[in-house]
Order: structure tokens, then sequence, then C-alpha cells
């Protein structure tokens, strides 16, 4: 039944995750230690950043914080500055050297966010000076500049560097070249390993979900076929990229492949059939997610 392929499948997770972190050791010496609760920060998309002192807490600590109705730093008693101070802040910290300052000020004009306009080679040259001090988050925001650029053997490299830190984002990224064969060559063994891995210590890693949904649908890489997985998974994707409206053609096919799972054709379904509904609302949303791709 679903609850039981669910445990086995937390089981055969946790057993990658155990045997990863063991042949891959060094990365818990190299990632980012949250000052709160002294756990690794693996989550660095969704960790957060004291701008008043510099420290990144994992995303479990900083939930909380944001919502305190004292707005005081628990590190270092310096004020929470409001959302019109940090444009000035960043400017001034990356100025000073400071690497988390200067990746965050690249994301301002990556992403055109803190009232920045999009300036991609500003944010490149951000990103490389935070990336030589190692700063892991740098490099794998280097990483994507250079994917979305088609210099793939260049992303894949900042990639490696900052999955070697801890970036299980970065590793979602690495996933995804093993999954599509890019670069390197296809090796569903090794995509299903550490999309594995990055999906159980990354909250929001729709990539990675969506590498293990497609692998369970087809029963690929030495898994064995399960719907259920399949779509487990497949939902935890389609939740993810439903935030990010940048990611209209991956989530599009994310949601035809959940409805090819209901339904694998989709368009002609035989009377009595109690999949189709399913099937029919999956489809649906995915011709608009492409239509939106479109336009």
């Amino acid at each position: 039944d679903t609850e039981r392929e669910l445990l086995l499948e937390d089981q055969r997770a946790s057993k990658v995750v155990e045997e990863y972190l063991e042949e891959n050791a060094a990365i818990l010496e190299k990632a980012e230690e949250c000052p709160i609760c002294l756990e690794p920060i693996f989550d660095v998309a969704g960790a957060g950043i004291f701008m008043c002192c510099g420290c990144t807490t994992c995303g479990s600590c900083w939930e909380p914080l944001k919502s305190m109705a004292n707005k005081t730093c628990p590190l270092c008693r310096g004020r929470f500055p409001p959302k019109s101070e940090h444009l000035r802040i960043f400017s001034l910290k990356a100025a000073a050297g400071k690497a988390w300052a200067q990746c965050s000020l690249g994301n301002g004009y990556y992403y055109g966010l803190t009232g920045l306009a999009v300036d991609k080679q500003k944010a490149r040259s951000l990103y490389r000076t935070a990336a030589d001090q190692g700063y892991s988050h740098a490099y794998y925001q280097l990483g994507l500049l250079e994917g979305a650029r088609g210099n793939y053997s260049e992303a894949f490299q900042l990639f490696e560097a900052a999955a070697s830190q801890g970036n299980m984002a970065a590793l979602s990224a690495l996933a995804m070249f093993y999954y599509q064969g890019d670069v390197v060559g296809q090796d569903d063994m090794e995509a299903v390993r550490i999309a594995t891995v990055s999906a159980r210590l990354q909250d929001r890693n729709p990539c990675a979900n969506e590498v293990l949904g497609y692998c369970f649908a087809l029963g690929k890489a030495g898994l064995e076929r399960s719907l259920v997985l399949s779509v487990y998974y497949y939902k935890l994707a389609i939740e993810e990229f439903e935030l990010h409206p940048n990611t209209n053609r991956r989530y599009a096919w994310a949601l035809i492949n959940i409805s090819s799972i209901y339904y694998p054709e989709c368009l002609t379904p035989p009377s009595g059939d109690n999949n189709w509904p399913e099937a029919l609302f999956w489809y649906r949303r995915a011709i608009a997610q492409l239509t939106d791709a479109e336009t």
C-alpha cells in the first residue's frame, strides 16, 4: 500500500544519504555550520543571513526569527535592518570584501531584486569575486549563469565546486547533468544517487524530485517501478516549480509527466476509467504552462 511504499523509500533514501556522506566526509567539514543549532547548512537556498554581522543560519533556525517581534540579532545583538536599507548594506559590505554580500548583491543584479535593474555582467563579476574567496553559493550562481549562456562544461565544474562544500542545490544541478547526459555521459544510476541525497538534505529541491519522479515512473537506475512514488516526487517538484515564475517549461513537463502517469494516452479515456479526471487536471495545467512559456 501507499504507506508501506513511502516507508521503504524513506529507508532507501536514508541509506543512500548515509553512504554518500561516508564517501564524501570532507563535505561535512567544508559545509558552513549554523551558529544556532550547530548543524551543517546543506540547504543554502533556504538559509538566512543576518546582515548586521553576516552570520548564516539554517532554514529551520531562520524561519522563527523572521517573525520575531524583537528585531534584534541573537548573535551580535545588532538590529535587523528594514528592507529599505538592504541594498545600501549589501553595497557597503560587498565593497568591504564580504563574500556573502557580494553574492547577495550579485543576486540583486541577476534577478532584478532590491530595486536593481537586471545586469548579468555585474552579477557575474560579483559572483566571481565571491567565488574567488571560496563562497559555495557564488559557485552555484555562477554555474546557473554559465549554464544559461550555454557554457555547460564550465557550469558543470562550478556546480562540482559548490557541491564539494555541501551545496545541495549544486548537487541537484549535477544530477540533472547525469540525467540528461550533458557534458558527462548519461548515467541514471548516478543521477538517482545524488538526486536522492540532494532531495533529502534540501527541503525545496524541484529538479532532484523531478529526476526521482521520472526514474520511479519507468523503473530506471535499479529502482522498482512505482507510480505511487513517482507521483509523490513529481508533486513535490511541482509544488516548488509553482513558486518560481522562471521555470515555466520545466514545470510544464513535470505536469505532463504526472498526467501521463495517471493515464498514458491522455486523450481518449475508456469509459469508467477513474484515473482520467486526475490525468486531465494535470494535463490542462501543463498546456496552460507551456502556453505561458511561449509568451
